[in-house]
């Protein structure tokens, strides 16, 4: 029954910095905003879930719930690095900033529910 935080800090920190580099490549390729936007979306939900499953790898029980705390991990690294700019206003904060956020979670989630019924049909 115990929290695995370590591998949750872990995880989180490493899927958000190669989140980072993703969105920072598309803007060097100057892709249009519609295709950044649909690269951008996805590599949250596969980075998320891809993270939560190494998590779960190690994982005994509540498997979403570790899979859920690598996405709000990954969101407050983000929060915390951008925290500066968010307050001189280069971070702008509204409706898509809260569903990426959320998108971070739900991969995560569904990264645990799937290392959990993986787990539940090798055990």
């Amino acid at each position: 029954m115990k929290i695995h935080w370590g591998r949750i800090v872990i995880a989180a920190l490493v899927a958000e910095a190669l989140l980072v580099v993703l969105v920072n490549i598309s803007r060097r390729l100057s892709l249009s905003e519609p295709t950044s936007s649909i690269i951008g979306y996805l590599s949250f939900i596969v980075f998320m879930f891809l993270a939560a499953l190494w998590v779960t790898r190690k994982t005994e029980s509540r498997f979403i719930l570790h899979g859920a705390l690598v996405g709000v991990a990954a969101v407050v690294s983000y929060i915390i690095l951008t925290f500066n700019a968010t307050l001189r206003g280069q971070v702008q904060i509204d409706v898509e900033y809260f569903f990426l956020h959320i998108i971070k979670i739900l991969g995560g989630a569904a990264g645990g529910f799937v290392g959990g019924r993986r787990k539940a049909k090798a055990g």
